[in-house]
């Protein structure tokens, strides 16, 4: 008996030290879009761990398939992941995982330890290659995610289990969640009057409604009306809108006219100012101004 301790003793002592540092196993193909399968999955915390040789069988020796997918439908960001045991057979590893994510503005948005049992192993079928694999996943919802001011990032994979520890690995991700660019408008209607050189209204255009849009940079959609024209009302005419646009600083960061097509009185168009200096995350302020 004292011996048969002994050995197992020594099992433990030597996997502890040979798995500190072993390479991520590159044989493992990584699935490129994957679904769930089974969820039929034992776990290894049930096995007898009596002797030295099944021991040695339930302990992770290589690590692979690590990726992330993003889930569209359920606005989650999923990470799977593939132990193998000393025969780069798959198993179902009772391991610590951190999972931290970084953006490209080195805005950590993410940063959790996960304990993972049988519950976080199912099999994965990839429909590209027609082929199932077991692989752990963890899901984190777009809601448990900070918001940040860019949408691409990297993930860092940190995994270890009581016997064996592995290199940290790094994923690309897309689609975090990003902070929004507030725009304190005016009160609607506003006019904005156009003037001549003797200092008369030559035209009027009154702002009815604006809305934004972000897509790399910010996009204001003006929609104004043509309410006067000097010429008369069946007078087509350039229209205008000026326009001025701080930070809350009370800096100028963009001003400038909305030029809208020949219009007659009573006719409404939309047109865009474009703010190519505003980041998620800001705060502006747009003052509508007469044209002179």
């Amino acid at each position: 008996m004292k011996k048969r301790r002994l050995l197992l003793l020594t099992a433990i002592c030597i996997l502890s030290c040979s798995c500190n540092n072993i390479e991520p196993n590159e044989s493992i193909n990584a699935p490129q879009t994957v679904e769930k399968t089974s969820e039929k999955v034992t776990d290894p915390s049930t096995q007898k761990k009596t002797e030295p040789t099944t021991l040695k069988e339930k302990i992770p020796f290589y690590m692979g398939s690590v990726r992330q997918q993003y889930d569209e439908a359920n606005k989650e960001h999923i990470f799977f992941w593939q132990f193998q045991d000393v025969n780069k057979e798959p198993i179902a590893a009772k391991s610590n995982i951190n999972i931290c994510i970084k953006n490209d503005k080195n805005e950590e948005v993410f940063n959790k330890d996960f304990e993972v049992n049988a519950n976080n192993y199912s099999t994965w079928s990839n429909k590209l290659s027609s082929t199932s694999q077991l692989l752990g996943s963890i899901s984190i919802a777009d809601s448990d995610l900070a918001q940040g001011s860019s949408t691409k990032g990297v993930a860092t994979l940190t995994a270890s289990s009581e016997y064996s520890s592995f290199k940290p690995v790094n994923i690309t991700v897309f689609d975090l969640p990003q902070k929004g660019i507030t725009v304190n408008y005016p009160p609607l209607p506003i006019t904005s009057n156009s003037y001549s050189y003797n200092g008369e209204i030559r035209s009027a255009m009154t702002v009815t409604d604006i809305s934004q849009e972000y897509d790399y940079s910010l996009k204001l959609n003006v929609t104004a009306q043509m309410t006067y024209n000097s010429n008369g009302d069946g007078a087509r005419d350039y229209g205008h809108v000026g326009y001025v646009i701080t930070n809350e600083s009370g800096m100028v960061i963009n001003s400038g006219t909305v030029l809208f097509d020949q219009l007659a009185v009573g006719e409404t168009q939309v047109k865009q100012i474009y703010v190519r200096d505003a980041e998620p995350g800001d705060t502006l302020n747009l003052q509508i101004i007469d044209h002179n």
